[in-house]
C-alpha cells in the first residue's frame, strides 16, 4: 500500500514517455527495480537523477527478500500478459 500512488505515477509516465513496446515493458519492469531501491540494473536504469541522501531516506523501500511476495505479486500485475498484449495498441492509437 506504501507505494501505490508511486506505482500508479510510474506508470502512467510509462504510458506518457514509451515509444514502442520494448521501451514501454522495460520502463514498466523498472517499477520493481525502483521500489527495492535498485536505481541501475542489468537491462536499465531509472531515468531520475541520482537521489539525494535525504531521499533516500524518507521512502520506505521494499526489501527484495523479505517482501519477496509483495513484489512477486506486483510482477503478475506489471507484467500480465493480457495487459502486455493491450500496449501495441495503446501505443499506436494515443
Amino acid at each position: 500500500m506504501k507505494w501505490t500512488k508511486e506505482i500508479v505515477n510510474h506508470f502512467w509516465f510509462t504510458c506518457r514517455t514509451s515509444t514502442d513496446y520494448k521501451q514501454f515493458v522495460g520502463t514498466l519492469r523498472g517499477t520493481l527495480h525502483h521500489i527495492t531501491d535498485q536505481h541501475e540494473w542489468a537491462l536499465g536504469r531509472c531515468l531520475h537523477e541520482p537521489l539525494t541522501e535525504g531521499e533516500r531516506k524518507e521512502k520506505q523501500w521494499l526489501d527484495a527478500h523479505d517482501d519477496s511476495e509483495t513484489l512477486k505479486e506486483l510482477a503478475s500485475i506489471l507484467l500480465n500478459p493480457r495487459l502486455l498484449n493491450k500496449i501495441s495498441y495503446y501505443l499506436n492509437f494515443r
